[in-house]
C-alpha cells in the first residue's frame, strides 16, 4: 500500500505483472485536463484486455466471454466479485491443469518435466522450495469466512482474501436477507472485520478492527 494507492501483483505464465489501484476517494478534477484523449487511451487498454483475457482462457481450453451465470461480478453491487463463483471459476481451472487440458496446461506439464541430474542442484531447491511457499499462500485463508462491514474497504479486502484461498460476506448482503438466512450464513462466519466497537462479541468468531 502506497500514497498514490494499492500495488497487487500476479504471476501468470512465468509472468510477474504488477499494477496500482488508486484509493476510492471523492477526485476534484481539473478543468485543464482533455478527458476525450484519456478517454481514447481507456478504450484502448479495455479492447486489449479483452483480447488479453480470451487468449488466456482459450489457452485453457475455456471459452470466453464467460456466460452470466459465470461471471463472477457482484451482480447487486458494482466493482465487487461474488467469492462463491470466483471459487467455482478458480475450481475449473485447477480441474483443466490437472487434466492436463488446453494449451497452457499442457505447456505447463512438459515445463514440469525435469531431468533427473538438475534435481539434485541448489536451483532446483530454490525452485521447489518457491512452489511450496507458493501452495501455502493459496491455502493461507481456505478455512476463512470474513464477514466485511459496510464501511470496510471491500474493493481492497476482496482480492486479498480471494487470492489466499479464503471467502467473503458482506454486511449489505446479509441485512437483506431474512432472519433465518442471515444466521445460517453468520454461522459460518470465522472473522468479522468491522471498524466500530463491539457491544457483544461472539467468542467464536475473531475480530478484525484498527
Amino acid at each position: 500500500m502506497s500514497i498514490k494507492g494499492v500495488y497487487y501483483r500476479v504471476e501468470i505464465m512465468g509472468t510477474k505483472i504488477t499494477w496500482i489501484e488508486p484509493y476510492k476517494f471523492n477526485q476534484r478534477l481539473p478543468f485543464d485536463v482533455d478527458y476525450k484523449v484519456m478517454g481514447t487511451f481507456l478504450e484502448f487498454h479495455q479492447a486489449h484486455l479483452k483480447f488479453v483475457l480470451y487468449k488466456l482462457f482459450s489457452d485453457l481450453g475455456m471459452k470466453y466471454p464467460l456466460l452470466e451465470s459465470e461471471q463472477p461480478w457482484n451482480t447487486n453491487v458494482a466493482g465487487q466479485y461474488d467469492s462463491q463463483k470466483v471459487r467455482a471459476l478458480q475450481t475449473a481451472v485447477t480441474k483443466v491443469f490437472k487434466q492436463g487440458g488446453g494449451a497452457a496446461a499442457r505447456g505447463y506439464e512438459d515445463e514440469a518435466e525435469v531431468d533427473p541430474n538438475f534435481k539434485d542442484s541448489p536451483e532446483y531447491q530454490q525452485m521447489q522450495k518457491r512452489v511450496e511457499t507458493s501452495r501455502k499462500q493459496k491455502a493461507l485463508f481456505s478455512k476463512c469466512v470474513v464477514y466485511l462491514g459496510r464501511e470496510t474497504p471491500v474493493y481492497i479486502l476482496q482480492h486479498l482474501i480471494l487470492s489466499f484461498g479464503g471467502s467473503f460476506v458482506l454486511q449489505n448482503e446479509v441485512a437483506d436477507l431474512s432472519e433465518k438466512e442471515a444466521a445460517k450464513v453468520m454461522s459460518t462466519v470465522t472473522h468479522m472485520c468491522i471498524d466500530r466497537s463491539v457491544t457483544a462479541a461472539d467468542k467464536t468468531k475473531e475480530y478484525v478492527q484498527p
